[in-house]
């Protein structure tokens, strides 16, 4: 009973009605509250404000970057160094697409997070470091995908997941073309993991 109280205390902090379910479901000790929290903590970055229209040019860069970013994810996911040594250069390009469509400081400097982020995932010579090295560059893409997903019909079908088993970023996110879900930053490990994973909703 104690526990209960404790678990339902902890979550009343929670932001928004999501606060009730997931109390309850705390409580009841479906999920430990770690996973809560990060739970809580994805939910929140997962309803970026509505952009303007964007542009064909604009557009069009999104889409190379969207393309591309599936393209790594499914690499790392897979542990195939060759694919990912190839899917990395496309990466890159598509990334430097981006500033010539939005300015350097695009996406409320996300661009240069992207640009910072960058040599260390050039470097990386294994799928373990290039994994570590991939956490922030995807999480950045993918919030760059919310937002463009929010003012574009056209992205409808695109999937971004998040995982809770990140710290740095927590929560982690990716970008795949569609379903179903495969996490570059744990690939075959995942399956031993539990559910750790889920899809940010739009």
């Amino acid at each position: 009973m104690r526990a209960a109280t404790t678990r339902m205390t902890r979550t009343a902090n929670l932001p928004g009605p999501r606060r009730f379910f997931l109390a309850a479901v705390f409580a009841m000790g479906a999920v430990s509250l770690a996973q809560t929290e990060r739970v809580a903590a994805a939910s929140d970055r997962a309803s970026p404000a509505k952009p303007a229209a964007y542009s064909a040019a604009q557009f069009a860069a999104v889409q190379t970057m969207v393309d591309a970013a599936s393209a790594a994810s499914g690499a790392l996911a897979g542990e195939e160094l060759t694919a990912w040594e190839k899917a990395r250069t496309g990466l890159g390009a598509a990334i430097k697409g981006l500033a010539p469509a939005f300015g350097a400081d695009g996406f409320n400097g996300r661009l240069k997070t992207l640009a910072g982020a960058w040599p260390a995932l050039e470097q990386a010579a294994d799928i373990a470091h290039a994994r570590a090295a991939y956490l922030k560059v995807s999480d950045n893409l993918a919030q760059i995908v919310l937002e463009t997903r929010a003012a574009d019909t056209r992205l409808a079908k695109v999937v971004v997941y998040y995982c809770m088993d990140t710290a740095d970023p927590a929560n982690a996110r990716w970008v795949q073309l569609a379903a179903p879900l495969a996490n570059p930053f744990w690939g075959v490990h995942m399956d031993k993991m539990g559910p750790c994973c889920a899809e940010v909703k739009p």
